[in-house]
């Protein structure tokens, strides 16, 4: 068992994304909170979106307590995953990223990498 300390807030954060430049048909990504050991816990799952070939896949924005995904420490870092959709529901791990909300405010960073080397 692990205790992390939170501290009482209703801050929310909007955040939206959209994949693009990724060949595959469609596509779902996942975030993640990271806890002070290494371990990230699952705090939210998209619904999955056909990719376009020109524009990409646009997400519905995804509005979060900030207590929830990094235990209002703005500097955690929220780990991003990037799935394929696959027949059957299955899905394929193509990329991941990492990031905080300060980080975003600061860099005003609005694109980030996330494939996974072959």
């Amino acid at each position: 068992m692990r205790y992390e300390e939170v501290e009482q807030t209703n801050e929310f954060v909007t955040l939206q994304f959209r994949a693009i430049d990724f060949e595959c048909k469609t596509v779902i990504f996942k975030l993640y909170r990271n806890r002070s050991m290494g371990e990230k816990i699952e705090e939210y799952k998209s619904e999955k979106k056909k990719m376009n070939k020109n524009t990409g896949a646009t997400f519905r924005p995804v509005d979060i307590a900030v207590k929830d995904i990094v235990r209002n420490d703005l500097e955690r870092l929220i780990h991003v995953e990037v799935y394929m959709g696959k027949k059957r529901g299955k899905v394929k791990l193509i990329g991941t990223a990492d990031f905080s909300i300060e980080g975003l405010k600061r860099d005003k960073k609005k694109t980030f990498s996330c494939f996974l080397e072959k």
